[in-house]
C-alpha cells in the first residue's frame, strides 16, 4: 500500500513519491504579527528597555487552549553572538504620548496617499527609529465611526521648528509603498513606535546523545539508531541516527517562509560535544558531502517504546511509533557527516498551531497563562495585535497531495517494490535488452 501515491497514507512515504517528480509537499506556516507594547511610565524618562526575542505571550480564549506567540521574527532572530535579538520599548513611545501636530486646525484630516505626519516635540531617541521601524496608527473614534488601523515603515524622524507657534516639532515620514489608503482624522489618532514582530509557537528544548552500546545514564535521551544503506565500495551498512521531535508530534513543527514549499523550519542543533558548533538543516541530504555538519528531518516520530533498567544503566528501546511529527536525522558518512558515538547535542525547535494562530485583532494579550510559569519583562505593562493574524496555514493534506501532485508518476515507476518492477527499472539501462526480478529469504522475510 505505501509502495504507490494513490494508496499510501504515510507522510513519509507521500513525501518520498512525490519528490522522484521534483514535487515538495509543504508543511504549514506559522503565521506572524506585530505587538503594540504598553511600556510602564514608572521608570525615568528617556529610560530604553530592551524586549528580548522569544518572550513568550498568548492570545487566550475562555474554553480553549492559549496559542502562544513568541516576541521575534523566529528562532534565528540572534545577533551575531548568538543571542537574543533585542527590540527597544520606551514608554515615550506608547500610544497616546506622540501627539500628532497640525498647522491648520481647520485641517485636522491626513489624506489617502500621505506619507509623513508631524508630531509635538522631539522623538525622543529618535536615533532609535531605524530605517523600518515600524509605527502604528490608529484612530480611536466615537460610536458609530469606522475605526482605523494602519501599519507603516518609519524612513527617518526629522527634528524641525514651526516660527509661528514658537514650537520644535518632529516630522516622521515613511515608505511610500505604506501611503495611507484611507483618511485618519488626527484628532483622535494616536500613534506608537512600540510595535515589535512576533511569531506564533513555543520554542522546546532537548538534549540527547548518540550512543553505539545502546545504554545511557538516566534521565539522559538517546538518539535512534537504524541501518542505513551499504556504503560505497563497501559490504558494511553504515549507522543512521535519528532523535524524535516530541511535542511537534500533537503540535506540529514551526516553519516559517512566504513560499509555502520553500518554508524553513523551526529547528536549531548544536553539538555540546562540540562546544556548541551548530549544524545546518537540509531539505534532503542528497548531494551532501561526507564531511558537511548536517541534518535534515524525517516525517514520523521515533520514541520510546519499552525501557528496562539494570544498575546504574537503563536500556532504551525506540522505534518508528507514529507518522505525526518529525524526527531529525543526521548523516550516514556518505551524504553528511556521521556523527561520533557518543556525541551530545541539543535540538530547540518551535512549535507550529497553523491555522489555529490566525486570531482576530486584540487577542494576543497574555502575559502569563496557568501552566506556563514564564514572568513577563517589569517594564511591559501590557500587549496588544493591532491587526489581525491571517498567514498561518496548516500542512498539506494527503488529498492535496494526490491531487497536486504532478500526473506523470502515473506514466512512468519511478520505484522498485515488487519483482517485476525491479525487472522495469533494469530494462532502463542501455546495456540490458530484457529483464526479470525474483525474491529471495534474508532469514526474515522475502526480499527481490
Amino acid at each position: 500500500r505505501e509502495a504507490f501515491l494513490e494508496t499510501a497514507n504515510q507522510r513519509r512515504s507521500l513525501r518520498k513519491k512525490a519528490r522522484l517528480l521534483d514535487f515538495e509537499i509543504h508543511d504549514g506556516r506559522s503565521p506572524s504579527t506585530l505587538l503594540d507594547v504598553l511600556a510602564v511610565d514608572t521608570f525615568p524618562a528617556g529610560t530604553v528597555h530592551l524586549l528580548a526575542a522569544g518572550t513568550s505571550v498568548w492570545a487566550a480564549s475562555e474554553g480553549q487552549a492559549a496559542v502562544p506567540f513568541e516576541v521575534g521574527t523566529g528562532l534565528h532572530d540572534v545577533a551575531s553572538d548568538g543571542s537574543p535579538n533585542e527590540y527597544p520599548i520606551l514608554a515615550e513611545w506608547n500610544a497616546g504620548q506622540l501627539m500628532p501636530f497640525t498647522f491648520d486646525e481647520q485641517q485636522l484630516c491626513l489624506e489617502v496617499g500621505a506619507t509623513e505626519l508631524f508630531v509635538e516635540g522631539l522623538v525622543s531617541h529618535a536615533d532609535l527609529v531605524e530605517l523600518g521601524h515600524p509605527m502604528l496608527l490608529r484612530t480611536e473614534p466615537p460610536p458609530g465611526v469606522t475605526p482605523r488601523r494602519h501599519v507603516v515603515r518609519v524612513r527617518d524622524v526629522t527634528k524641525l521648528f514651526d516660527p509661528l507657534q514658537n514650537r520644535t516639532i518632529s516630522r516622521i515620514r515613511w515608505d511610500a509603498a505604506d501611503a495611507l489608503p484611507f483618511q485618519l482624522d488626527q484628532s483622535v489618532l494616536s500613534i506608537s513606535l512600540n510595535l515589535v514582530p512576533a511569531t506564533a509557537g513555543e520554542t522546546i528544548e532537548a538534549e540527547f546523545v548518540t550512543s553505539a552500546v545502546g545504554s545511557t545514564p538516566f534521565g539522559t535521551a538517546q538518539a535512534v539508531e537504524r541501518e542505513g544503506p551499504l556504503r560505497l565500495h563497501s559490504s558494511q551498512r553504515a549507522t543512521v541516527f535519528l532523535f524524535g521531535l516530541e511535542r511537534s508530534s500533537a503540535e506540529g513543527l514551526g516553519f516559517l517562509g512566504e513560499d509555502l514549499r520553500g518554508s524553513i523550519p523551526e529547528v536549531r542543533v548544536a553539538s555540546l560535544t562540540a562546544g556548541g558548533e551548530l549544524w545546518t538543516h537540509r531539505r534532503s541530504l542528497v548531494g551532501a558531502s561526507p564531511d558537511d555538519e548536517v541534518f535534515t528531518l524525517e516525517d514520523g516520530q521515533f520514541a520510546a517504546l519499552r525501557t528496562f533498567r539494570t544498575a546504574g544503566e537503563e536500556l532504551v528501546h525506540q522505534d518508528y511509533v507514529s507518522g505525526r511529527g518529525f524526527s531529525l536525522r543526521f548523516g550516514d558518512g556518505e551524504f553528511g557527516r556521521q556523527p561520533s558515538a557518543g556525541t551530545r547535542f541539543r535540538v530547540t525547535y518551535r512549535t507550529g498551531p497553523g491555522r489555529a494562530a490566525n486570531v482576530p485583532s486584540g487577542a494576543i494579550t497574555a502575559l502569563q497563562v496557568p501552566g506556563k510559569p514564564r514572568e513577563a519583562p517589569a517594564f511591559v505593562k501590557a500587549v496588544n495585535n493591532p491587526l489581525a493574524v491571517v498567514d498561518g496555514e496548516d500542512p498539506e493534506t494527503q488529498t492535496e497531495i494526490k491531487l497536486l501532485a504532478p500526473e506523470a508518476y502515473q506514466a512512468e515507476l519511478f520505484f522498485a517494490v515488487r519483482p517485476e518492477d525491479y525487472g522495469e527499472q533494469a530494462e532502463k539501462l542501455d546495456f540490458v535488452q530484457r529483464a526479470r526480478g525474483s525474491q529471495r529469504y534474508t532469514g526474515s522475510w522475502l526480499t527481490s
